[in-house]
This record gives C-alpha cells, structure tokens and sequence, in this order.
C-alpha cells in the first residue's frame, strides 16, 4: 500500500537524514549543523526543503567529511 500510496509524514517531523531521503518539505530547520559526518548526509538535509532552510551550528563553518562513515 505504501508504494503505491507514498509515506505521509506529520506535519511537523523530527527525523534523520536517512528517514527523509526521498521526501520534499516545505520548510527544514537544520539542527546541529556543525555535527555532520558526512557530507551525503549534510547534501541530503539541505536539498529536502522547497521554500526554505535554516542551519543552526555553534560556528559559522560547517565541516563535513566526503566518504566519512
């Protein structure tokens, strides 16, 4: 049912970047944006949301490894 139908998440979610792949919101607040091991993870975080993003991080460079697992 559900992959003919899709997931519906609640209208306000708190997930993972692996529990949101593949899903569009209109609005992602990232937290903890400077705590990111990889960079697939941060890629995917940002490119979820369709009106807008906020990344909050203690410092205002974010440093995510490629490949890091």
């Amino acid at each position: 049912m559900l992959r003919h139908k899709g997931r519906n998440p609640a209208r306000r979610s708190l997930a993972t970047p692996l529990l949101v792949k593949g899903l569009e919101f209109d609005h992602v607040a990232i937290l903890n944006g400077g705590e990111f091991s990889d960079t697939e993870n941060f890629y995917v975080s940002l490119t979820r949301a369709t009106r807008s993003v906020i990344v909050l991080a203690k410092c205002a460079k974010i440093n995510a490894t490629r490949g890091a697992k």
